[in-house]
């Protein structure tokens, strides 16, 4: 993040910048790699991280201005699910279409919407899994939830 200098590990991946303004889509952030420490981490352009202006400022100073959410500096965004590389086949999600089984053909980010399903289709969900959920989402339903 541009703003403080705030950063967080991500896989090696062609997708990082993606991934990164997934993360942190209301504030400037790019991506540094390479180095075995973040100082010597470079940007595309490469400038090291240790040459922005604002490097490890997070460390001592939160600022309202500089948040990934927009709702202040400690907020913190939940990726898309189609940037999501900790999903493993057989996870199941919710979405705004209800709850979904992750199967991927390949796990490689970012995943397309056929990657998930909802629970009557998924293979190798057991029955009495399917049941559960049913459950879940009509007892959701019931309380308001949808």
């Amino acid at each position: 993040r541009m703003c403080d200098g705030h950063y967080f590990p991500m896989s090696t991946t062609e997708d990082a910048d993606a991934k990164c303004a997934a993360f942190c889509p209301n504030a400037e952030a790019r991506v540094f790699r390479g180095g075995g420490v973040i100082d010597d981490a470079a940007s595309a352009d490469g400038r090291s991280y240790s040459a922005i202006p604002n490097a490890y400022l997070y460390r001592t100073k939160l600022q309202d201005t500089c948040s990934c959410t927009g709702k202040g500096p400690l907020g913190v965004v939940s990726p898309a699910l189609e940037y999501d590389d900790t999903l493993r086949n057989g996870d199941i999600v919710m979405t705004k279409d209800g709850p979904r089984v992750f199967q991927s053909k390949t796990g490689i980010t970012p995943h397309p919407a056929s990657a998930f399903v909802p629970p009557d289709d998924a293979r190798r969900l057991s029955r009495d899994l399917k049941a559960r959920i049913k459950e879940l989402e009509l007892a959701g339903s019931v309380a308001g939830g949808g």
